[in-house]
């Protein structure tokens, strides 16, 4: 009885260190990635606040805003410039969209002290809005994002990301509730913490109230489910302060088209998340885009005008 017990206490030990050392493993890789991107960060100094862009990019939320933000901060950039066209002359940049457009547009000379760059010079990462990321004081209240009904944005990252280290949906769903609000309050400092495989999740209550209280002060909210109507209204909101208040044909493409044949044991389209958190937040953010659509007058024939349509 007591070498069985011995032998069970030894292979748990023996599983507990490979998932340590696997998910060292992990993190030791994310970490090689990071630190193998390029420097790119703008030596020039900061635009006046109301020119600054400070990009909160929750993950499976439309990586194509990107090519939005970067024309609406320099309407001279070439017509087909979007983010996820790989140009660059680094092979290494393939999976960071961000750092790649700015290999092709540097920051110094596109964007002078415009982005808030992140902890990587990335503006398409996905820091959080948390004290070591760079985003306060110099991006408070300039904040823009793009926000995805909970359980769309959950199926689409479990296609993207969980299925590899998940059985299942439920149980990878039920580790990524609250991402959302805890990236818009800053309680946890990266938005992959709790989707991306090697990623240290720490459980936490997840503060609805900070976090739809700051949504507040946000420079401009979308919805990914409206796309086209949130890209016009970027436009209308902000166009004239950055003298490009007329939509770019490239701001209208899907720079990540998921597939989703990974999840073929699952009926993913039929799944649902249990996110009460993110689902209030989602709320707010909806209540919030069609407060400014109105406000802004914003309508089929106004978008038309201002070449902001997909027709």
């Amino acid at each position: 009885m007591v070498l069985l017990v011995l032998a069970l206490l030894s292979s748990a030990a023996v599983t507990a260190a490979a998932s340590a050392s696997a998910h060292m493993e992990l993190s030791d890789w994310h970490r090689r990635l990071t630190e193998g991107w390029p420097h790119l960060n703008s030596t020039a100094p900061l635009m006046p606040l109301y020119r600054r862009i400070g990009w909160l990019h929750m993950p499976k939320s439309g990586t194509s805003f990107g090519t939005s933000l970067v024309h609406l901060a320099n309407a001279s950039l070439p017509s087909d410039a979007a983010i996820g066209v790989h140009t660059s002359l680094d092979p290494r940049m393939h999976s960071s969209q961000g750092i790649d457009i700015i290999l092709r547009y540097p920051y110094d000379q596109w964007f002078r002290g415009t982005f808030w760059t992140k902890r990587h010079t990335n503006f398409a990462d996905h820091d959080a809005l948390w004290d070591g990321s760079g985003w306060s004081p110099n991006y408070v209240g300039r904040i823009f994002s793009m926000f995805r009904e909970p359980s769309s944005r959950a199926r689409s990252a479990y296609n993207h990301f969980g299925h590899s280290c998940h059985s299942n949906f439920s149980s990878f769903e039920a580790q990524m509730r609250g991402t959302a609000v805890t990236m818009v309050t800053g309680q946890r400092t990266y938005g992959l913490n709790c989707i991306g495989c090697g990623f240290n999740c720490k459980p936490l209550i997840p503060d609805v109230k900070r976090a739809v209280d700051r949504l507040d002060t946000f420079a401009f909210v979308g919805l990914v489910e409206e796309w086209a109507l949130s890209i016009c209204l970027l436009h209308t909101m902000h166009g004239p302060t950055f003298h490009s208040e007329r939509c770019n044909a490239a701001e209208f493409g899907n720079s990540r088209k998921a597939s989703y044949k990974k999840t073929s044991k699952e009926d993913i389209f039929a799944l649902s998340a249990n996110d009460p958190a993110d689902e209030a937040l989602y709320a707010a953010a909806k209540r919030r885009f069609w407060s400014d659509v109105q406000w802004y007058s914003v309508t089929a024939a106004s978008c038309r005008q201002r070449n902001c349509t997909t027709d």
